[in-house]
């Protein structure tokens, strides 16, 4: 439908071009048609419409800019508000008046009086699609804190995992310590305190030793972590002939080994398919005891130098942190798991020696006995390698079989005293190497 503006510009065109000759024939008559400017002949419609026509479509191309810019909601859409009540000429359409507070607002159309060339063009997607729809939210959905805080993730806590709950493990471990104690000390006789006896025995060769391990803890949901307390043990003995300064001596060594853990771990997801990752810290409490006795009969010593019975013990008690890493690799068809674990910790000892020496003199049999008393750090290193397998059937038990080593370094060394070469101490420690059984299961 055309506008006002536009009849107008036609009709006056129109009147133009039937005007045309009337006029020529006058300037015919005058003589006054000779010379005039291009500009001021008579006006070409074909000119006036296509400028029509341009002005059209520079129009609506502008209406279209500032649809695009302003939203879904054209200019079309948009009604001056009334500041008065003016009844409307004859053969206009009344404008529409403002929604009431009862009356319900509707939300227009896409092809709501709008022009035939806008609607043959592309339409972009808009967000929202409309004003009178409600905004969408952006972002993660708001937590629902009215549940439980701890509850299980699907993909927090995955099937190759252990699930949440109490577990516990049982673990044996067939072991064969190696302690090295040279430690020597001067021990004075009480009968006779300027006859002192450097006593130095050294350790027998120990035997393959049990060493149990067990194990509890809870593993919480969504994986927030787990809190476990194990606890390993083990007592080992040997004994061997040593040769002495009256000859051969029986030689018994005794080493015993506790210590519990008190930890928190966590396991965590790895980029990498199939691996995992498991960190452990916590704190450690051990005690150590090694006695070693060397013995000869009262007629052998009474032949040398009279000394028939020699012991010395080292007694270790303490405290520290301790923080281990493990790196598993999960064969999912198979049910195996390869499991590498190495743990590292340093634990603040109180030490208590003692060395006894029995002889025999002239006035019959003499003894001696020293006591010393230190605090040491000793550092301790945990290495743990082997296989773990989930019998299908079994889902919530695991089978372990692996290589474990341990290595307690100043064991028993005395770092105040300079009895070694060069005015150092005499470093000690031990170590034991052996496999280890494991039963793991969840409640």
């Amino acid at each position: 439908m055309k506008s006002k503006t536009n009849q107008g510009f036609f009709a006056m065109a129109k009147a133009s071009t039937h005007c045309a000759p009337a006029r020529s024939r006058l300037r015919k008559k005058s003589g006054r048609g000779i010379g005039l400017r291009p500009e001021f002949s008579r006006p070409r419609p074909e000119s006036s419409r296509q400028r029509l026509e341009f002005s059209r479509i520079l129009l609506h191309g502008l209406v279209l800019l500032a649809a695009t810019l302003i939203g879904p909601v054209t200019l079309a859409h948009a009604q001056p508000p009334m500041l008065s009540p003016v009844a409307p000429r004859r053969g206009t359409v009344a404008p529409r008046q403002p929604a009431t507070v009862n009356e319900k607002v509707l939300a227009p159309t896409p092809d709501h009086e709008q022009p035939e060339i806008l609607r043959s063009l592309p339409r972009p997607p808009s967000q929202p699609a409309s004003l009178f729809d409600e905004a969408m939210l952006s972002g993660p959905p708001t937590p629902d804190f009215e549940h439980p805080y701890f509850q299980k993730d699907p993909l927090l806590d995955p099937v190759d995992f252990a699930q949440p709950g109490w577990f516990g493990d049982a673990e044996v471990g067939i072991i064969h310590p190696y302690v090295n104690y040279p430690t020597q000390e001067n021990v004075p006789l009480a009968s006779n305190p300027n006859n002192v006896v450097q006593l130095q025995l050294g350790t027998a060769h120990l035997n393959w030793a049990a060493a149990p391990r067990v194990e509890i803890g809870y593993r919480l949901p969504s994986g927030f972590g787990e809190f476990l307390v194990s606890d390993r043990y083990f007592n080992a003995r040997g004994s061997d002939t040593t040769l002495t300064a009256n000859g051969p001596a029986s030689r018994q060594t005794e080493f015993m080994l506790n210590y519990t853990d008190i930890d928190y771990a966590s396991r965590e997801l790895t980029p990498y398919t199939g691996w995992s990752l498991r960190f452990q810290a916590g704190l450690r409490v051990a005690q150590t005891y090694l006695g070693t006795r060397v013995d000869q009969s009262l007629v052998q010593a009474a032949a040398g130098d009279g000394i028939f019975a020699g012991r010395q013990t080292n007694h270790d008690r303490g405290v520290g942190p301790h923080f281990g890493v493990q790196i598993d690799r999960h064969f999912k068809r198979s049910g195996l798991t390869w499991v590498n674990q190495i743990d590292v910790s340093t634990i603040f000892t109180h030490v208590r020696q003692e060395s006894f020496v029995g002889a025999i003199g002239p006035g019959g049999i003499q003894t001696g006995d020293v006591i010393t008393k230190f605090t040491q750090n000793m550092p301790v290193l945990s290495v743990q390698i082997g296989l773990n397998w989930q019998p299908p059937r079994l889902p919530n038990s695991k089978l372990y079989v692996g290589y474990i080593g341990q290595f307690w370094y100043l064991f028993g060394t005395n770092s105040d005293v300079g009895a070694g070469p060069f005015g150092q101490p005499i470093y000690t420690n031990f170590q034991y190497e052996g496999v280890v059984l494991q039963w793991s299961w969840n409640l």
